[in-house]
C-alpha cells in the first residue's frame, strides 16, 4: 500500500469511521464521516480523493477490525462507489479463509498487511475480469444460476487459493450444488479458475487445488464420468499434461 496514502489516512482517520456490512464479499464495509462539522467533511472529502486515487493505482486496501479481541475475517478492497454525500460503500473480498465473519456495524481500519500477497491477488482479480465474460456465454446452466452471486463466488474462491491455499472439496462444495458436481460443465468451470490462476503467474504446482482438480479429472475419467474425446479437448484447451504427469502440471 502506498506510503503517501497511509500518511494521509492517519492524519485524518480520526474524522472517518469504518463499519463492516456483515459480508465477506461484495459490499465488505462502508465509510463515512464521524459527523457533519466542517472539519469532518472536509476529513472525509480528503480522505476519499486518496483512496480513489490508490485503488485507481491498483492499490489492495486492507481492513481489519478495530478490536483487538475480534477474530473476524481480514479484507481486501478493491472497488468504491459512493453511497451518499458523505459515506462510501468499499467493495472486496475476504483474505482469511476459515474465520470468523465480520458482524454487522462492527468497526474496522486500514491496516499493513505484509503477509498478504497483493499483487498475485490483484493480477488474479484481474485476468477474472476478462475472462468471466466470455466462457459465461458457453454454459447454459449458468443462466438459470445468480451471475452477479456466482462471479462473486468464482473471484473469492479463488483469491482463498491464493491466500490460504484451500483444496478443490472447498471450491466445488461452494460453487456447485450437489446436482452440478459430476457434469463435465461444472468440472470445466473448476479448469477454468486453474486456468485463471495459472494466467495470474500462480505456480501451479504449489497449489493444493491445481493439483486435486487434475486428480478428480482423470479419476472421473477412469470411472467413465469423463469420454475421451472430452478429455482430449480439456487437455488441449487448458493445457493438461497427458495422463500421468499431472504433477507436472
Amino acid at each position: 500500500m502506498p506510503s503517501d496514502f497511509f500518511e494521509t489516512f492517519w492524519l485524518l482517520a480520526d474524522y472517518v469511521k469504518i463499519k463492516a456490512r456483515g459480508s465477506f464479499y461484495g459490499h465488505v464495509a462502508t465509510a463515512e464521516a464521524v459527523d457533519d462539522s466542517p472539519e469532518s467533511r472536509r476529513a472525509f472529502a480528503e480522505i476519499l480523493g486518496a483512496l480513489g486515487g490508490a485503488i485507481a493505482g491498483a492499490t489492495l486496501l486492507i481492513l481489519k477490525s478495530a478490536r483487538m479481541a475480534s477474530g473476524s475475517q481480514m479484507l481486501g478492497v478493491t472497488e468504491w462507489e459512493r453511497e451518499g454525500p458523505g459515506a462510501i460503500a468499499l467493495r472486496g473480498y475476504c483474505l482469511e479463509h476459515g474465520r470468523p465473519q465480520p458482524r454487522r456495524g462492527e468497526r474496522f481500519q486500514l491496516v499493513e498487511a505484509p503477509h498478504i500477497p497483493e499483487a498475485r491477488v490483484l493480477a488474479f482479480l484481474d485476468v477474472c475480469s476478462r475472462e468471466l465474460p466470455a466462457f459465461e456465454e458457453d454454459y447454459y446452466f449458468l443462466e438459470k444460476m445468480d451471475l452477479e452471486l456466482f462471479e462473486n463466488d468464482f473471484r473469492q474462491l479463488g483469491v482463498w487459493v491464493i491466500t490460504d491455499n484451500i483444496g478443490f472439496k472447498e471450491v466445488r462444495k461452494r460453487l456447485f450444488d450437489y446436482r452440478m458436481l459430476f457434469t463435465t460443465g461444472s468440472m470445466e468451470i473448476l479448469l477454468w479458475l486453474r486456468r485463471c490462476l495459472e494466467e495470474a503467474g500462480e505456480d501451479l504446482v504449489s497449489l493444493r487445488y491445481a493439483r486435486e482438480v487434475m486428480d478428480v479429472v482423470h479419476l472421473n475419467h477412469y470411472l467413465g464420468l469423463v469420454s475421451g474425446d472430452s478429455l482430449d479437448r480439456w487437455r488441449e484447451f487448458f493445457g493438461l499434461q497427458p495422463e500421468g504427469n499431472e504433477d507436472d502440471a
